[in-house]
């Protein structure tokens, strides 16, 4: 199972943090964020949490941004990430 803050490893070998997740149906939908460079940003989708495909669909994209505000509101992701500034 993907879940928020894990590191996904691409095939073209580049790591991801799961910056957030939805669920639509039956496909998961991920926002990855590339952890050596932040703007290489990738949304992507999967059936099984396992494979994943790229979703370049802007309409699409623009219909998950809500959620992956949600899912970033629901996993306290801000908070987690001010605490780790504070114990760095």
């Amino acid at each position: 199972m993907i879940d928020i803050l894990d590191i996904v490893t691409l095939d073209n070998d580049i790591d991801y943090v799961v910056g957030a997740k939805t669920k639509i149906y039956d496909n998961f939908y991920y926002c990855l964020v590339n952890e050596n460079n932040p703007e290489d940003l990738l949304i992507c989708k999967s059936s099984d949490e396992v494979n994943l495909t790229e979703v370049t669909d802007s309409e699409v994209i623009k219909g998950l941004l809500p959620k992956f505000y949600e899912s970033i509101r629901e996993a306290k992701i801000i908070e987690k990430c001010l605490k780790m500034n504070e114990n760095a």
